[in-house]
């Protein structure tokens, strides 16, 4: 996605669908942005955090980002900061669960 210069800033998960071939759709498309050509590292790593903060179980989150890195642009691999991107996945959270709690959403859920 990030590598195609699409990013979801939705993080919320039900915008995404995975495929039994392993192919992912975007289905909420009101905000998706579509940059030229790969997007640099720093909106790639803040639109990942937004996602992997909405993931309770850190064996999950670790998958996720592991499974990203795998096939990530070389440039957003040489730029990553991994202490960065885990303070971006909390203050994300942190925001997340706040805007929860205003709300009267239960902030003890495995994804949003």
């Amino acid at each position: 996605m990030h590598n195609r210069g699409v990013i979801q800033p939705d993080g919320n998960l039900t915008n995404f669908l995975l495929s039994s071939e392993g192919k992912l759709w975007v289905i909420d498309e009101d905000d998706v942005e579509v940059y030229p050509g790969s997007v640099s590292s720093k909106v790639a790593v803040s639109n990942l955090a937004n996602i992997v903060s909405r993931i309770s179980s850190q064996p999950l989150r670790d998958a996720l980002v592991e499974a990203y890195m795998r096939g990530a642009a070389t440039h957003i691999v040489e730029g990553w900061d991994d202490e960065e991107f885990w303070r971006t996945v909390d203050e994300v959270r942190s925001q997340t669960e706040m805007k929860w709690r205003k709300r009267n959403i239960s902030t003890d859920r495995e994804f949003d």
